[in-house]
C-alpha cells in the first residue's frame, strides 16, 4: 500500500505575494533565464513563508540592546566588532550568540575564489557605478514590498545621495577587502547593514506595519533578492554593458555574494552556489511581485535626482551628472522593459538605446586588454577615479555612516566625538 504523500502547511501567503505561475510581460521577459523551470509547490511553499521571516539572531540582539539602553549596548557591540567578541568582558548572551553566528566559516568557504569575485568588479570599474545604480538599486524598486519598507523609514527619498553614497561605500567595502577576513572593513560593514536591518525591522513592526499585506519588513525574501541584485543581476548588466565575464569569474562573485549574504543573515537555502541557482533564484524573486506601485515611482524618481549631487559648479561634473542621469535611466530602461518601466516612470528616451553604442565599446576594450595589459589598467584606473569622485562628491565632508536615527541620538547624546557606525 503506497503511503500518502506528506503535505506541507508554510501557512498564508503575503497580499503582496504573486503566483508566479500566472505569465505576463514581466515573467516572459526573463523566461530565457530558466528556459521553462517552474518551482514546485514544497519550492513555492518555502520561498512564500520566507516572507513572515526576519533575522532571529540580529532581532535577538537588537531587542537586548534596546532593553540594556542603547548607550552601553551599542560600545559593547563596536567593541565586540572591531576588536573581537573576547575583547569584551561578560559579554551577555545575545551579543556573544550573534558573533558566534558570523564567525563560523562554512566548509565551502574559498578566499581565493573570493579574491577572484572581487577582482570583477575591479577590472570592471567603468561599468561598476552604472549597474549598481541602474540594475542593482533602480530596478529593484519593481518590488512594491521592498519599497514599502524604504518609504517607512522616510530615509531614501529625502536623503537619496547619502543613502546612495552609504551603499556604494558598503559594496566598495566588500570588493577592497578582497578576502572578507573577519578584521576586515567589507566584513565590519556588512554587519553593520545586518543590525541596521534589524533595527529598522523592529522600528516598522512596532509602528504598525502590516505584516499580513507585505510580510516582515527586511525578511528573508526580500534580503535574498538584495543578495541576487549584487550578484547574477550585477553580473547581467555588466555583460549587458559589453564586459567579458567568464564562467570562472561568474562563480567567484556568486560565492562573493553567497557569504556576504549568509554574513547579512540569509538562511542558506535561499542563498545561491552556482549561477542556474541564481538564475532561478532571480526570476522567482522577480515573477513572485506584483510591480511597482507609486512608491517606486517616487523613489525611482529621487535617485535619478542623485547624481545632480555630484554635478557640483565644474563643468566636467555637470556633464558626467547629465549622462549619468540619462544613461541610468535609459539603461534600467533597457533590463526592465517597457511596460515596467513605464509603471516605474522612467523617461522613455533614445538613451535607452545606448547601451548598443556602449556595449561594443567596452568589448573591444577588454578584447584590447587581454593582449595588452596597459589598455586594462588604464580602463581600470579611469573607472575608479571617476567612481572616487562620485563618491566623494556624495559624501561631501561627513563621514559615511549607517547608524539608524534611533541609535544616532543616543550615541550624540552619550558618547565621545567619534561617531560610532551601527551598520
Amino acid at each position: 500500500m503506497n503511503a500518502s504523500p506528506v503535505v506541507v502547511d508554510f501557512g498564508p501567503a503575503p497580499h503582496r505575494f504573486r503566483d508566479p505561475r500566472k505569465e505576463d510581460e514581466w515573467t516572459k521577459r526573463f523566461e530565457w533565464l530558466v528556459a521553462g523551470w517552474r518551482p514546485d509547490d514544497a519550492m513555492l511553499g518555502h520561498y512564500r513563508a520566507a516572507h513572515f521571516k526576519g533575522d532571529p539572531a540580529a532581532d535577538t540582539l537588537v531587542e537586548w540592546m534596546h532593553q540594556s539602553g542603547l548607550r552601553g549596548s551599542m560600545a559593547m557591540f563596536d567593541r565586540a566588532l572591531e576588536r573581537g567578541i573576547a575583547t569584551v568582558a561578560n559579554p551577555p548572551d545575545p551579543l556573544r550568540r550573534f558573533f558566534q553566528e558570523v564567525e563560523v566559516v562554512p566548509a565551502w568557504l574559498s578566499r581565493r575564489t573570493l579574491r577572484h569575485g572581487c577582482d570583477v568588479a575591479e577590472r570592471a570599474a567603468l561599468g561598476h557605478s552604472y549597474v549598481l545604480f541602474s540594475v542593482s538599486l533602480l530596478a529593484g524598486y519593481v518590488s512594491a514590498g521592498i519599497t514599502k519598507a524604504l518609504v517607512a523609514t522616510g530615509e531614501l527619498e529625502r536623503m537619496a545621495p547619502r543613502r546612495i553614497a552609504e551603499t556604494s561605500k558598503f559594496v566598495n567595502d566588500v570588493y577592497e577587502s578582497k578576502t572578507l577576513e573577519r578584521m576586515s572593513d567589507g566584513f565590519k560593514s556588512t554587519i553593520r547593514v545586518r543590525i541596521m536591518h534589524a533595527f529598522i525591522r523592529r522600528k516598522l513592526l512596532r509602528a504598525g506595519w502590516d505584516v499580513q499585506r507585505w510580510g516582515v519588513p527586511i525578511n528573508q525574501a526580500d534580503m535574498a533578492g538584495t543578495v541576487l541584485s549584487f550578484s547574477i543581476s550585477y553580473l547581467l548588466g555588466l555583460r549587458m554593458l559589453g564586459f567579458v565575464i567568464t564562467r570562472r569569474e561568474r562563480h567567484a562573485l556568486i560565492h562573493l555574494w553567497r557569504y556576504v549574504g549568509r554574513l547579512l543573515g540569509v538562511e542558506d537555502s535561499l542563498l545561491a552556489a552556482t549561477e542556474s541557482e541564481s538564475k532561478r533564484l532571480l526570476w522567482l524573486s522577480a515573477a513572485t511581485q506584483e510591480g511597482p506601485d507609486d512608491d517606486g515611482v517616487a523613489l525611482a524618481r529621487a535617485l535619478l535626482a542623485v547624481p545632480s549631487a555630484y554635478g557640483g559648479t565644474r563643468r566636467n561634473g555637470q556633464l558626467l551628472a547629465a549622462f549619468d542621469t540619462h544613461f541610468s535611466a535609459g539603461l534600467t530602461r533597457f533590463f526592465l522593459g517597457k511596460d515596467t518601466a513605464d509603471r516605474m516612470g522612467l523617461p522613455d528616451t533614445m538613451w535607452k538605446h545606448a547601451v548598443f553604442a556602449v556595449a561594443p565599446m567596452n568589448f573591444l576594450a577588454e578584447s584590447l586588454g587581454r593582449l595588452a595589459p596597459f589598455v586594462r589598467s588604464a580602463s581600470t584606473r579611469t573607472g575608479q577615479a571617476i567612481n572616487a569622485y562620485k563618491l566623494r562628491m556624495l559624501v561631501g565632508s561627513k563621514p559615511v555612516s549607517f547608524a539608524p536615527r534611533d541609535t544616532q541620538s543616543a550615541q550624540t547624546a552619550h558618547e565621545p566625538a567619534r561617531a560610532q557606525q551601527v551598520s
